[in-house]
């Protein structure tokens, strides 16, 4: 079978190859099941969540692994903590998920130390590990804050001066997951001071006395303007403002679908809130979350938090009561404190209620 890329970026069938129908309907079917696993389809705006979640459900490759930590921390951690296998797999089904798949995530899941089994008789549980949890937490911060924080000028820079070559690409992975990045060779920085997770995470990887840690600033123009051009290198700017404007005309409109007077159905809340904060978590897996003054005019990051923020305090009732319908477990209690400091505490009064 021939296969040619579209001007749309799908990939079809040539015309030369079309299939035919031989009278034996299993061949037929399981050449329609290899076209859609192999067919790529390219990110359009959705006009409802239906069409989120279908246009979701076809991408390739599936990221498993992420979807499942995006589920865990948003979903599971602040309300029984853990969950059942096969609540795992009905609800990523809807994702285009099969069985198969989520099995071996959650097994790389435990090996990588993001979860961890909880046997109960011949059952496991899932719950993030101590470090998983910590990862998620650190994120989390980014994730549910309220708005970007005023920047003082100050650089946290982090040098692997004696951690091993075999260890700094990990060192390297984990501080990106903080918004590091690389701005010289050896030279780990952050446009902020984010030393309470920088130092947890340092601890967690054995290697606080391995790397210097150091606080600066850039004192004349010549520096400044370097470092700007640093950081849209080192955080591939262009990139990211793609990927926020993609997120703005995506979940836009479906925001804005939000105000009328009737609302989506407690499982389409739950998939709109999910699907949003992993889309959002994805992007700021590869942004620091520059200061205006490093960035170009117009940036859409800041719109892009609001647009999160607005569309978890319209669907959070629906999706809680879906969340406590579908996944919930007993005898196990998550973190409702967590969840109720989630935008600055923007849930209000309800907050507690909803993660009960």
């Amino acid at each position: 079978m021939f296969w040619q890329r579209g001007a749309s970026g799908t990939a079809r069938i040539d015309s030369g190859d079309m299939i035919h129908f031989f009278g034996n309907l299993l061949k037929f079917c399981v050449v329609l099941s290899v076209t859609k696993a192999y067919r790529t389809v390219s990110p359009q705006p959705s006009g409802s969540i239906d069409d989120l979640i279908a246009e979701f459900s076809s991408r390739q490759p599936v990221r498993a692994k992420s979807v499942i930590v995006s589920l865990m921390g948003d979903a599971v951690a602040h309300h029984s903590g853990a969950i059942w296998l096969g609540q795992l797999i009905d609800i990523l089904n809807r994702l285009g998920m099969n069985e198969r798949l989520v099995r071996t995530a959650v097994y790389r899941l435990v090996q990588d130390d993001w979860l961890e089994a909880v046997r109960r008789g011949r059952r496991s549980l899932y719950r993030f590990s101590s470090a998983g949890l910590s990862r998620f937490e650190n994120a989390a911060q980014r994730v549910y804050q309220t708005e970007a924080l005023e920047w003082d000028g100050m650089w946290t820079i982090v040098s692997p001066v004696m951690v091993k070559d075999k260890d700094r690409e990990t060192l390297k992975r984990e501080l990106s997951w903080l918004g590091f990045g690389q701005i010289a060779p050896g030279m780990l920085a952050h446009p902020t001071g984010t030393r309470k997770a920088l130092d947890r995470t340092l601890k967690t990887l054995g290697m606080t006395d391995q790397v210097l840690v150091l606080s600066a600033s850039a004192e004349d123009p010549g520096s400044t303007a370097l470092l700007k051009s640093l950081s849209q290198q080192a955080w591939d700017t262009p990139d990211l403002r793609q990927r926020y404007d993609q997120f703005i005309s995506t979940f836009g409109p479906l925001e804005n679908g939000l105000n009328s007077a009737s609302m989506p159905t407690d499982e389409h809340c739950f998939y709109l809130r999910l699907l949003a904060v992993h889309e959002y978590r994805r992007i700021l897996l590869k942004d620091s979350d520059l200061p205006s003054q490093l960035l170009g005019e117009r940036w859409p990051g800041q719109e892009s938090a609001d647009l999160l923020k607005s569309i978890y305090l319209k669907t959070s009732v629906a999706a809680e009561r879906f969340i406590a319908q579908n996944l919930h477990v007993e005898d196990t209690s998550g973190d409702r404190a967590a969840f109720a400091r989630r935008f600055g505490g923007a849930l209000g009064a309800p907050a507690e209620r909803l993660a009960g």
